[in-house]
């Protein structure tokens, strides 16, 4: 059986939820994404995101919170010129005196140095700073050293040829050591090269994964990064989806033409 799906939830396109009354087979059935498609349109920051800086003035801590706006890219020849011009233009005076004086350039490695006029901490951040930055693998809070900071990783301008499109179900798939449910496996993997404005057409079959047919009365599909985080999507995603029951006969031939595997847990 094949399904033709699309999202149409303009607040969240990355998500494609399907119900299907193959469920009262009670039986094992085979599925996989044969297709995927939507538009490379996506919000690398928006208004959500924050950065959170503390100085001192008089001796007495100071905490400032810089929100960015809503932006699908940034230039890398451009990022330290933007990001400036917004730090300075949501920094309040004090007596006249501005509470800290941020400048942000790119080593030769392309991650971020920050620099200031004393020193600072970083306290907390988004996660769409932290992937901007370069924080997306650095325990905050953090202090600068000599008034600067180096950003441990190289920064999303982007969201680069790595997506995956994740499948929940009510079910629990696994207990973790922290005793949280997981119910997520990755069922597609779009490595593409992704241009802001240009379709994305994945046409190469994803491989098999085997759930229970009372799975598919809530399934659900959803576009996330390199870090398995939801991406924020301006387009609706299509996708091909396949489910055959699972037999003896259809298992052998589908490991002829691909890998049969359980969902790799996430």
């Amino acid at each position: 059986m094949m399904y033709h799906l699309s999202s149409s939830n303009p607040d969240d396109y990355g998500t494609i939820k399907f119900r299907s009354s193959i469920s009262s087979m009670n039986s094992m059935v085979m599925y996989r994404i044969n297709s995927l498609s939507t538009i490379a349109s996506f919000s690398i920051t928006t208004p959500n995101d924050y950065l959170i800086i503390e100085t001192t003035i008089d001796d007495e801590p100071y905490e400032m919170t810089f929100h960015f706006r809503e932006q699908g890219q940034y230039e890398l020849r451009r990022l330290g010129y933007e990001l400036n011009n917004l730090f300075e233009g949501q920094l309040v005076p004090i007596v006249e005196e501005l509470p800290i004086i941020i400048t942000l350039s790119m080593d030769s490695t392309n991650r971020l140095l920050m620099s200031a006029n004393k020193e600072f901490v970083i306290k907390d951040a988004s996660y769409g700073a932290k992937l901007l930055l370069g924080l997306y693998h650095t325990s905050l809070p953090i202090s600068s050293t000599q008034k600067q900071i180096l950003m441990s990783s190289v920064l999303y301008i982007s969201y680069g040829n790595i997506l995956y499109l994740t499948a929940r179900t009510d079910f629990v798939s696994v207990v973790n050591t922290d005793d949280k449910e997981i119910t997520r496996s990755i069922a597609y993997k779009v490595n593409e090269l992704l241009y802001p404005g240009y379709p994305i057409n994945c046409k190469l079959p994803g491989n098999w994964s085997i759930i229970h047919s009372d799975q598919l009365s809530s399934l659900e599909f959803q576009l996330v990064d390199f870090q398995l985080n939801p991406v924020k999507l301006h387009a609706p995603l299509n996708i091909t989806l396949e489910i055959e029951r699972l037999d003896k006969s259809n298992v052998l031939s589908r490991i002829n033409e691909s890998s049969l595997i359980e969902p790799d847990l996430v």
